[in-house]
């Protein structure tokens, strides 16, 4: 069993608004960790099918569209449908971020993410953990 003083890191919270417009999430590092858990609960989509991609950046400024990495939300979609996104360390570049694309329509989601298995144990100043019940 993994130590939870480092086997799992809350991280960046990324952009709870509504988008509608193109654009991407911020950015999240997954230097010294294993994985990362996206979750988006999507409230709607209106219009148009809107599209999620993961992307991925060795420099955390220049991304590109992981392949085979997306998937549409149709019109209509479910109320408040959650999606999840796992994402491996050994299966894109170091940064990753999700791009969204209402294709016109509006597409209306939270989006956060959970850095899990650290490799190393994380620095004093990226968050702390209260082991006292643990």
């Amino acid at each position: 069993m993994r130590d939870p003083k480092t086997s799992i890191q809350p991280a960046h919270h990324i952009n709870f608004a509504l988008h509608t417009s193109a654009g991407a999430g911020t950015p999240v590092d997954m230097a010294r960790h294993e994985a990362c858990l996206f979750t988006l609960p999507v409230f709607s989509v209106a219009s148009a099918n809107g599209t999620i991609q993961l992307q991925d950046s060795d420099d955390g400024v220049s991304f590109a569209n992981v392949d085979g990495a997306s998937f549409t939300e149709p019109v209509d979609a479910a109320t408040a449908a959650t999606r999840f996104v796992f994402v491996r360390d050994q299966d894109v570049r170091r940064y990753v971020r999700l791009g969204f694309n209402p294709n016109g329509g509006s597409l209306n989601f939270a989006a956060s993410a959970l850095l899990l298995n650290a490799t190393q144990p994380p620095t004093a100043v990226t968050y702390s953990v209260d082991t006292s019940t643990i």
